[in-house]
């Protein structure tokens, strides 16, 4: 029967985001309901994070906003002990980072259980191929699990009896000045999509090689029911407009010199 139930909990991880009242995470009662598979984006989009105290590897604490500092961030929830999707997922995140080295910004895991400990954080990043610099793992009290999962829309369910969550596997962009951007679903994230977010996560100062991403993020529009971005078919019809004239108004020319010269 537990192997049924974590099957099933890999099943809907890897497919949608999950979600249920998070009044009491750790509850006897281990229905679910289907029906609360995804963050409503349309509530929690442009909302301020909470600062929460943050426990560090080393044991010691620090602010979320002082983690994230003036660059976009990249937070994801996720459970130490997990042996489904969670590892999966880091193991995804690591080969994306691996691809994108050359972006500013923050990735941060952190755990919603609030069993978790560091030696379980450990044993969790020693099964991790790549971990970059800018990559941040840490753990949450109670309360402030409470706080940042509410203000995220993130949701969870756990089952006593079968020792094991169900939850969303989303990458939760955040801008500079601390406010939700962007939500990307799934199990294995597109390098090219995070690009995407970044370059709309990020409201300060571009650099130069952040210019192509914004031409990405031009040609790319975010499907909110697909939790991810799409090719804009007005801008690539646009597109295809503008290299049509510019090419009618070149034969034009060319041939006007064409037949200039002839006539002379």
């Amino acid at each position: 029967m537990r192997g049924v139930f974590l099957i099933l909990i890999t099943v809907l991880s890897l497919a949608w985001a999950v979600n249920t009242p998070l009044g009491v995470p750790y509850d006897e009662d281990s229905s679910f309901d289907v029906s609360i598979l995804r963050i409503d984006e349309g509530e929690h989009l442009g909302r301020e994070i909470p600062n929460v105290e943050v426990i560090l590897e080393n044991g010691q604490t620090k602010k979320l906003w002082e983690i994230i500092g003036e660059e976009p961030a990249i937070i994801v929830f996720a459970y130490y002990t997990c042996d489904a999707s969670c590892p999966v997922l880091a193991g995804n995140i690591s080969k994306a980072l691996e691809v994108i080295k050359d972006r500013d910004f923050t990735f941060i895991t952190l755990s919603f259980d609030e069993k978790d400990t560091l030696e379980t954080m450990k044993a969790f990043k020693e099964k991790l191929k790549y971990i970059p610099d800018n990559w941040v793992f840490g753990l949450l009290s109670k309360q402030d699990i409470k706080r940042i999962t509410e203000a995220t829309g993130f949701r969870f369910f756990y089952s006593v009896k079968d020792k094991a969550f169900v939850h969303p596997n989303v990458l939760i962009f955040i801008s500079p000045d601390k406010r939700i951007v962007r939500y990307i679903y799934g199990v294995k994230p597109d390098p090219k999509a995070v690009r995407i977010a970044l370059a709309e996560a990020n409201t300060g100062e571009l650099k130069i090689n952040e210019v192509v991403d914004l031409v990405y993020l031009a040609c790319f529009s975010y499907n909110a029911k697909k939790g991810s971005y799409m090719l804009n078919p007005v801008m690539i019809l646009g597109g295809v407009g503008f290299i049509l004239l510019g090419s009618t108004l070149l034969l034009s020319v060319f041939y006007g010199k064409l037949y200039g010269r002839k006539e002379v």
